[in-house]
């Protein structure tokens, strides 16, 4: 079915955390839609202020953070329809994450800092990273573990505090998206070289997923964390299988 709704520039990929439906990141698009796992489009496609390059779904369900290009980060309120502006970087924004509290937005990009946003929108606190943009960023569910990807080819962990634990290489190209397993035992990667990456929770490699023939810009687990679905330059979107890596479907 999702032949049908092909996108060219597909960066991003969230599920809504009940399974049911999820939403495409797609860069210099303003609107957000969701999608039934079948395919087919749901509600109406919602305006949002910026670009939804990077997209997140809260954990309880109710918000969907977007953010990209036009160096905004937006907020949609399901529950009321409310769109709002929560933050903005000074250059272009690659991704855009709750923190497990939910009471945190966090946004990172090629300033090479990662920002943290209350919901209704005050700056919190940034952290200065280092002197490569950061193309990726996510959390342990736990909320102790902090992964950054880097337009250096490598992956850096950090604590809830920002103090760095360790520098992880493997990719051969820039690191463009990054997602914890739902149990946080392991971090899948995907990257320009076309793979996809799984490294347990202190960066130490697992297995190397291979089928994209353009840059991997989006990854997600399924809520069992037995499948990963990733999203690529080359306009599909697969499913792996995490255990054995084999591709068990692909749309075109």
């Amino acid at each position: 079915p999702l032949a049908s709704t092909r996108y060219s520039q597909m960066h991003a990929f969230c599920w809504n955390p009940d399974g049911k439906t999820f939403i495409p990141g797609v860069r210099y698009l303003l609107t957000i839609q969701q999608f039934d796992a079948a395919g087919d489009k749901v509600a109406n496609p919602v305006q949002m202020p910026g670009d939804t390059r990077s997209v997140a779904w809260s954990r309880d369900g109710r918000y969907v953070a977007a953010a990209g290009d036009r160096q905004v980060v937006s907020l949609l309120d399901l529950e009321t329809n409310e769109v709002r502006q929560v933050g903005e970087h000074p250059h272009g924004i690659t991704q855009v994450r709750f923190r497990p509290n939910q009471t945190e937005i966090c946004s990172a990009g090629f300033d090479g800092c990662i920002r943290f946003w209350s919901l209704d929108g005050n700056p919190l606190r940034v952290f200065e990273t280092v002197s490569a943009p950061i193309c990726s960023l996510a959390f342990s569910g736990d909320g102790e573990i902090v992964a950054s990807g880097h337009q250096d080819n490598r992956i850096r962990l950090w604590n809830k505090d920002g103090e760095l634990l360790n520098i992880v290489g493997g990719h051969g190209g820039h690191i463009e998206t990054l997602e914890f397993s739902p149990d946080g035992t392991l971090l899948a990667s995907g990257s320009r070289d076309q793979s996809v990456r799984l490294w347990k929770r202190d960066g130490t490699a697992v297995a190397a997923f291979h089928g994209h023939s353009g840059a991997v810009y989006g990854l997600t687990w399924t809520p069992d964390g037995r499948a990963i679905y990733s999203c690529a330059d080359d306009g599909t979107i697969r499913r792996w299988n995490a255990e054995t890596g084999i591709a068990e479907w692909q749309t075109l």
